[in-house]
């Protein structure tokens, strides 16, 4: 037992031993680890990690990020586009041999880079610390100069330098960004004719996320202590915002220029405002009185002159059915803060309506920190105006694309959107529907023989009385381009619409319409197709009007003054089959 417990002992401590050496193997890791990343990040010279094995960039510092244009997006480090992992490792290992490296920050931008690195583990994954510098005479410039080109690059405009010849000598980094893989194209169309004086261009281009962009570049000559030119430099601007804004005040610059005497007489840039504009303005502090107004705003309630509002309030100034329907909205301007817009109408002095685009927003007077509601109208009485007339118009339009103006009837195209629409509700709720068609018989002999207008007038009665023959509210009369009469009887099926046909029938032997045609009498008689069926997923709605035509003609064939009838399940019997054999 005693020879047990010693063994046991033994083992016991040789864990805590390992546990021990492995901890401080794991601290030394750890802490090897933490000194190579604030190495990266606190040398003041530009360093960078990249993984033996795959060429990613694991972490550079900020001037690594500067001078060779690396780019942090999110936990990820890239470096410029024509650099890839792959090239990146070709480009350590040819370092070996000869440190002076070319590294491409675009297609036309190239910098000579001198490369120094060592081996490391970092999160277990082996990388090259890679360290870059310029080489002579960049590397030894002064402070100075370092911050001047620190700050060339850190400018937001688009720089460029040029020698005396027009060749592009160097760029800053938003000029790069900007002009990836298109450096030249940037101020390739640069003419130097006017290079002594300088000069200014605009010209639209595109960004690098494919926008349009308006570019104004101006060009400067650069010259040496001796007053020689040696080169130019040019910066761009976008302007595109300028030029969108300038092209939508043009036409209110044009109205406005007749004011600019009165702009330069006046006090204060409040009333310059309110003299200039053509559309009714007005200031109301909390008590809802008038601090500020223009003449516009007067007309508009009616009254002869500002002076005559400003001091008062509405209370005093109109109507009261007025006061009780300006007040809600003033009332959430000026407590709740909110800014609304809103069509307003009112009667003008003569009783006209007018309608107002009206806009009230609350404001804080900068001095004294008081609020109040500002209130901008303009009339767009002429817009409503022109909108009515349109909407008015579309409705005629639609109103003569479905109704036949001669019988006052809805015509083939009305009859077809409405078939369409019982026949899916009638689908879903398994209802019979009946489509029926009428011709009448000797309408031709009649219209040989007494004329259009005359058989437009037997038209006219026929549908009077085929109108009276359907008595439900859903029950639809239309006519063709053929002035044959289409009839649709939602929930109806044979035997029920047999009472509607001898309805028909008995409407048009009333009107005993008589006539001699080539030596015989003939009166004018009626022949009907019908079908009728409940509607099946297989079929179109149109195989209604396809099986009454079908009937029509069977009738026509008997002899007219009679009506046939097609039954959809004697089609679905045939159909299926068919299918079977």
């Amino acid at each position: 037992m005693d020879w047990l417990y010693l063994k046991g002992h033994g083992i016991l401590v040789d864990i805590v031993f390992v546990l021990l050496c492995l901890s401080v193997v794991y601290y030394f890791y750890f802490r090897n680890t933490k000194q190579v990343v604030a190495l990266v990040k606190e040398t003041p010279t530009a360093i960078f990690l990249v993984g033996c094995q795959d060429g990613e960039i694991v972490d550079a510092n900020r001037m690594a990020r500067q001078l060779l244009s690396i780019r942090r997006v999110g936990k990820r480090y890239l470096a410029p586009s024509l650099i890839t992992p792959k090239i990146l490792l070709a480009m350590i290992d040819k370092a070996k041999s000869s440190p002076l490296q070319d590294w491409s920050i675009s297609e036309h931008h190239k910098i000579r880079v001198h490369f120094t690195f060592s081996q490391s583990i970092v999160d277990s994954k082996k990388v090259w610390a890679v360290h870059a510098t310029l080489p002579q005479p960049i590397a030894n410039l002064s402070q100075e100069s370092l911050l001047s080109l620190q700050a060339f690059n850190a400018l937001s405009q688009l720089v460029f330098l040029k020698d005396v010849d027009g060749n592009l000598v160097s760029t800053n980094s938003a000029y790069q960004r900007f002009w990836a893989h298109r450096e030249m194209e940037g101020c390739g169309m640069m003419l130097l004719d006017n290079i002594e004086s300088g000069f200014s261009n605009k010209r639209w281009t595109t960004t690098p996320a494919g926008d349009s962009c308006l570019l104004e570049t101006h060009v400067t000559p650069v010259k040496s202590e001796g007053g020689k030119i040696i080169g130019s430099i040019g910066i761009s601007y976008d302007v595109s915002d300028w030029f969108y804004m300038q092209q939508s005040c043009s036409d209110e610059i044009a109205k406005r220029q007749t004011m600019e005497l009165d702009l330069k007489k006046s006090e204060t840039l409040l009333q310059s405002i309110l003299t200039a504009s053509p559309y009714p303005i007005a200031l109301m502090n909390q008590q809802r009185v008038h601090e500020a107004c223009n003449q516009a705003y007067a007309d508009s309630l009616g009254i002869a002159s500002p002076d005559q509002i400003i001091g008062h309030s509405l209370e005093e100034l109109l109507p009261q059915h007025l006061i009780e329907r300006f007040e809600e909205s003033d009332r959430e301007v000026l407590e709740k803060g909110n800014t609304l817009r809103f069509i307003d109408m009112v009667k003008n002095i003569h009783g006209e309506p007018v309608w107002w685009d009206v806009l009230k927003a609350p404001y804080t007077e900068p001095f004294t920190g008081n609020t109040g509601c500002l209130v901008i109208a303009r009339d767009v009485t002429e817009h409503i105006a022109a909108e009515q007339k349109l909407a008015k118009a579309y409705s005629e339009i639609e109103r003569l694309c479905y109704f036949d103006t001669q019988l006052h009837l809805p015509n083939q195209r009305y009859f077809d959107s409405q078939l369409q629409a019982v026949w899916r509700l009638h689908l879903r709720q398994e209802s019979p529907l009946t489509v029926m068609i009428c011709h009448l018989d000797n309408l031709d002999s009649y219209q040989q023989q007494y004329g259009d207008e005359s058989a437009q007038e037997v038209l006219s009665l026929a549908a009077s009385a085929l109108e009276q023959a359907i008595q439900r509210g859903a029950d639809l009369l239309a006519v063709n381009e053929q002035n044959e009469f289409i009839f649709l009887l939602p929930e109806t099926q044979m035997p029920a619409c047999q009472l509607v046909v001898d309805k028909i029938h008995a409407a048009i032997d009333k009107l005993n319409i008589e006539f001699r045609h080539r030596e015989r009498e003939i009166k004018m008689t009626a022949s009907l197709g019908v079908s009728s069926a409940i509607p099946l997923r297989h079929f179109e709605p149109e195989i209604m009007v396809t099986l009454a035509y079908q009937a029509l003609n069977e009738a026509k064939q008997a002899g007219g003054n009679q009506t046939q009838v097609r039954f959809l399940s004697q089609l679905e019997s045939s159909h299926s089959e068919r299918s079977s054999s």
